[in-house]
């Protein structure tokens, strides 16, 4: 917790962020202007600059340095008081460290490239299925039934996809992997963009797509093998 003057002058500052800043004493944290602690000084003037013109609290993400030189980021929510002549006089707020959530959101999203470049360089096709649409479809899918990657994805119903006999149990099918994970994989004639029947074989389990039930699966075009 903290109260500070425009000028970046410490006036109140709690043992926690004495602490949090590397201070063993709040003596040398008083000591220590604000524009000290930020990693890019600009990220001061550009709060500063939003609080001018804020109503209320304000929260902002950013990188400061602690007094051994080490980087950490905060979160730092504040609101401006103003004085009598409607001056900021100073302000007050909390500030969080957030380094760990960093690291770990920064991890995740590798992560999620790493895998998502996979998912996209795959040599089957992947794809999602939400309420008879097909929310995700990676460029092999699409390649597979002959449309263009957002072509695919723009089409009513992945029904178009299967031909009309099999349309019954393909429905069943991915009705079933919604209420249970695993199972055998289906076989079904599917139809190409031009017309074309392919042999194709899915193996699908149930899944969570913006906070809803889905199917997830994978898809072989198994023509030369069936034939």
């Amino acid at each position: 917790l903290y109260r500070m003057t425009p000028q970046g002058e410490f006036l109140v500052a709690n043992t926690a962020l004495v602490t949090m800043m590397g201070h063993t004493n709040h003596q040398s944290f008083y000591a220590t202007s604000a524009n000290e602690i930020y990693a890019d000084p600009m990220d001061r003037w550009r709060w500063q600059n939003a609080m001018v013109h804020a109503q209320g609290v304000r929260s902002f993400e950013l990188p400061c340095r602690k007094t051994d030189g080490t980087l950490i980021w905060v979160r730092n929510t504040a609101k401006a008081v103003r004085g009598e002549d409607g001056q900021i006089a100073y302000y007050e707020g909390v500030v969080e460290d957030i380094t760990d959530r960093k690291r770990a959101r920064a991890a995740e999203e590798a992560a999620e490239s790493k895998f998502r470049g996979l998912v996209e360089q795959s040599l089957v096709g992947i794809f999602m299925v939400q309420d008879d649409r097909l929310v995700y479809a990676n460029p092999k899918m699409a390649e597979i039934f002959g449309y263009g990657h957002q072509e695919l994805l723009d089409i009513e119903s992945e029904s178009q996809l299967v031909a009309e006999e099999h349309r019954e149990k393909v429905s069943a099918y991915l009705e079933e992997r919604l209420r249970s994970d695993g199972g055998a994989p289906l076989s079904f004639c599917g139809i190409r963009k031009d017309g074309t029947r392919i042999e194709v074989e899915v193996h699908c389990t149930r899944a969570i797509y913006n906070d809803k039930p889905a199917v997830l699966g994978t898809l072989l075009d198994i023509t030369a093998r069936t034939e």
